[in-house]
């Protein structure tokens, strides 16, 4: 296995993320990822939209948000399915067949728009636009190209860039610490010249018949 480059390892760290926060695999925010990327979508949107979709797919289960109003209003069959889904990968595919169902492209944005967000809702009738079952094979024909990284690269790579933030974290601590304790003999030699050193030097001019003024 090669390894990462550093630019690699924060590409398959922000990869990992995403997959924990939306609640699907590594392999498939990067499906994802490149099949939007083909309806003018960035990778960062599309990430975005996973975890947007993840979130509100959660709260459609226990009775409100964003998607519930909508997709309900469209189709309850189809607001039962998402609900009943096993996954969100496979939620996400129940919901994305039934949007190329859907020949209103006004309609297939506004759907998106309330499972993604407004961003994806204008961009998803472009990527429907080839018809049914055309964003499985987009998101098909780049897992057989073996362009996507595994599970394991990807969590490697996220577990090195979380121990190198804990390794920094705890370095500026230990900084933070040394510059505290070196300031505070400092301070206390200070306090002590404020409150006793400078009265005493006061009583010493006093004693010897020199002026002194505060």
């Amino acid at each position: 296995k090669g390894e990462f480059s550093a630019a690699g390892k924060v590409a398959a760290d922000a990869v990992g993320k995403v997959a924990t926060n939306a609640g699907v695999s590594v392999e498939y925010v990067q499906l994802w990822a490149k099949a939007m990327g083909e309806a003018g979508l960035s990778e960062q949107q599309a990430n975005k939209s996973l975890v947007t979709f993840g979130k509100r797919l959660a709260e459609m289960k226990q009775g409100y948000g964003a998607m519930l109003g909508p997709i309900s209003k469209y189709s309850e069959e189809l607001a039962t399915q998402l609900k009943n889904a096993n996954s969100v990968e496979e939620a996400n595919r129940i919901f994305i067949r039934a949007l190329e169902d859907t020949k209103d492209p006004a309609l297939q944005a506004a759907l998106a728009a309330s499972a993604y967000d407004t961003e994806v809702g204008k961009k998803m009738p472009a990527a429907l636009a080839a018809g049914a079952g055309a964003l499985d094979a987009t998101m098909q024909k780049y897992q057989e190209t073996g362009t996507v990284l595994t599970e394991e690269q990807v969590r490697m790579a996220e577990a090195a860039n979380d121990s190198m933030a804990q390794m920094s974290d705890a370095w500026t601590s230990a900084k933070n610490s040394i510059i505290v304790e070196a300031a505070e003999p400092i301070i206390k030699a200070m306090t002590w010249m404020l409150q006793t050193g400078l009265p005493l030097m006061k009583d010493f001019g006093n004693a010897i018949g020199l002026a002194w003024e505060t």
